[in-house]
């Protein structure tokens, strides 16, 4: 199992950070993260449907276990940087929503 990616904000506490930023995340099987925010907001993020789906767009690149489990975080964010060749961004997860999904529920499920 992949070890959890701790961001260098957390280590060293920046108080100019939003509630939601990303301090922690760790890769699970089955295209699941285990995500930590700031304000200790935690749970679990599923890219299953996401994925899984035959309009995935971008994250169909996701399904390759070895590229999913390259997830870090940037700038609070939940990101995997420049996993495609051609495309020279980072695939990353909107940190607000997804804290309001996993303060609310535990569980964020993206689709």
């Amino acid at each position: 199992m992949p070890e959890e990616t701790i961001a260098e904000a957390d280590r060293a506490f920046a108080p100019d950070g939003a509630e939601w930023d990303v301090v922690a995340v760790t890769a699970l099987p089955e295209f699941r993260l285990h995500v930590r925010c700031r304000d200790g907001v935690a749970g679990e993020v599923s890219l299953q449907r996401l994925i899984g789906t035959g309009d995935s767009g971008v994250f169909a690149v996701l399904k390759d276990p070895a590229v999913f489990e390259r997830v870090t975080i940037e700038n609070g964010a939940v990101v995997w940087p420049q996993v495609l060749d051609a495309w020279p961004w980072s695939l990353d997860l909107a940190p607000d929503a997804m804290h309001d999904e996993l303060a609310a529920h535990g569980m964020c499920v993206l689709t």
